[in-house]
C-alpha cells in the first residue's frame, strides 16, 4: 500500500499536479479544499469558514481507505510539520510505504496564480506558509521513504 502527502504553499498547483500524475480508480484522494465544497456553508471567497470541518472529514476519510488498505493521496500545503509526521507514522504502523510530493512554487506565481482562481486564499495565510515551507520540509523528509520534488512555477 502507498500513501503520498503532498507538501506545497496555497496555489503552487500541488492539486494540478496530483490530478495530472495519477489515476483516480487507482487512489484515494483527500483534499480538504475539495471537501469543503460539500459544506452547504461554502464560500469560495472566504474558505476558510469551513476550514476546521473539512480537515475533520478528511482525517476520516482517510481513515476509512486505511481500513480498506487503499492507496492514498492527502493533498495540503504540509506545513504543520508535527501533524504530517505523525501520519506517517500512522501510514508506517499499519504497513504503508509513504512519499512525500513537494511541489514547488515562489511566492509571486503563487500570488498571482491565486488571485486568479475562484477560491481565495488570504495573502498573509501565503506569505506564512511560505515562509514555513522550507522547515517543514526539511524535517517531515526525514520520516518518509521516498521524496519527489516537482518545480511548478
Amino acid at each position: 500500500m502507498k500513501a503520498i502527502i503532498t507538501m506545497g504553499i496555497p496555489a503552487a498547483g500541488k492539486s494540478t499536479v496530483v490530478n495530472k500524475k495519477y489515476d483516480a480508480k487507482e487512489w484515494a484522494f483527500i483534499d480538504p479544499d475539495e471537501i469543503k465544497k460539500e459544506h452547504p456553508k461554502y464560500d469560495a471567497k472566504n474558505p476558510q469558514l469551513v476550514h476546521d470541518w473539512s480537515k475533520a472529514i478528511a482525517k476520516a476519510r482517510m481513515h476509512e481507505a486505511i481500513a480498506v488498505e487503499k492507496n492514498i493521496i492527502v493533498d495540503g500545503t504540509g506545513t504543520n510539520s508535527e501533524k504530517l509526521v505523525s501520519w506517517v507514522n500512522e501510514f508506517h504502523s499499519v504497513g504503508y510505504e509513504v512519499t512525500l510530493l513537494f511541489v514547488k512554487c515562489n511566492l509571486q506565481t503563487a500570488l498571482k496564480r491565486n488571485a486568479a482562481r475562484d477560491r481565495i486564499v488570504p495573502e498573509k495565510v501565503i506569505r506564512k506558509k511560505s515562509a514555513l515551507i522550507s522547515i517543514s520540509f526539511e524535517i517531515v523528509s526525514s520520516y518518509v521513504d521516498d521524496v519527489v520534488i516537482i518545480n511548478n512555477n
